[in-house]
This record gives C-alpha cells, sequence and structure tokens, in this order.
C-alpha cells in the first residue's frame, strides 16, 4: 500500500501571492553608499596627479577611502568646510573644461572625456590633498591622486 504525500491546501496560492507582493522601490543612488573602483586610475601620466601614492601617503589614503564608502552619497555632498560666508562644499563635482590644460589632455587621451559627462567629482582629503574621479550612479571612478592640488588651479596663493 502506498502513501501519498500530504499536500497542504492552499500553500500554492500562499508561494504565488508572496512573489506576487511589490518590489521595494529602488532607493536613489543619493542614498547609498559609494563603491570605489580604480579601473581607470591613471598610473601613466607624467604630471604629479599621477595615482600612485607614495608609502607614507597610501594607508590616510585608505583609511579615507573607507571611511567615505561607510557613508551616503548625500552624507558625504553635504560635508561643508569654513565658516560663516565662506562655507563651501568640501566634496563635489567640477567641470573639467575648469582643469587645467595638462589634466585635460590626460583626460582626452584616454578618452575618459568622452566615456563620462562633463564634469569630474573630487575629495578633498585635507590641506592639498585631492581624490579625483568619475561618479557614475553609485560608483565613483578613481581617476587621479592630486597630493598637490595642481589638477585644479586655486585662486588662492599659495604660501
Amino acid at each position: 500500500m502506498s502513501r501519498k504525500p500530504k499536500v497542504q491546501v492552499g500553500a500554492a496560492s500562499n508561494a504565488a501571492s508572496k512573489k506576487a507582493k511589490a518590489q521595494p522601490r529602488p532607493t536613489s543612488t543619493q542614498q547609498q553608499n559609494p563603491h570605489f573602483c580604480f579601473r581607470y586610475a591613471d598610473r601613466a601620466t607624467k604630471e604629479a596627479w599621477k595615482f600612485k601614492p607614495t608609502e607614507s601617503q597610501a594607508p590616510a589614503l585608505v583609511d579615507f577611502i573607507c571611511e567615505m564608502a561607510r557613508l551616503t552619497w548625500a552624507e558625504i555632498e553635504a560635508q561643508r568646510l569654513g565658516s560663516g560666508n565662506n562655507r563651501h562644499k568640501r566634496h563635489h563635482s567640477q567641470e573639467i573644461s575648469r582643469l587645467t590644460k595638462a589634466a585635460q589632455d590626460d583626460l582626452t587621451k584616454r578618452r575618459l572625456s568622452e566615456t563620462f559627462d562633463d564634469t569630474i567629482f573630487r575629495f578633498r582629503l585635507n590641506g592639498e590633498q585631492r581624490l579625483w574621479g568619475f561618479r557614475r550612479s553609485r560608483t565613483f571612478h578613481i581617476v587621479w591622486w592630486d597630493p598637490e592640488h595642481r589638477v585644479y588651479p586655486s585662486e588662492k596663493k599659495r604660501t
């Protein structure tokens, strides 16, 4: 005598109803943590912004990237420097046309200005140190490590 397996009544309809539930709405990339990508890191340029941090710079740069990866893009872009009327964004986009000619040439040579938009994003670590790259959705594509603030000419006099 063979036994038939027990079948729960309504089990199939419960499974189907679980699948039919609406998927959660996609979150804005502003509410997501950045992913850091090194695919476009420029290690070939002869300029001062080659992505090749020195042995003494590397630990602080890695710590900074880890710190930024824990924040959302909205939290990153909300960070400000200065006081009073002199407050400005710590991390922000910059029009490529406002970079030094040599930096623009590097992007053109590597065809990155064709791959990405007309703006490049930069993180300010401290003092003159900058990390430059392109933001696409939640991903930050690292291009340059600029420890001497050479990619974008500063209007302030260096002393």
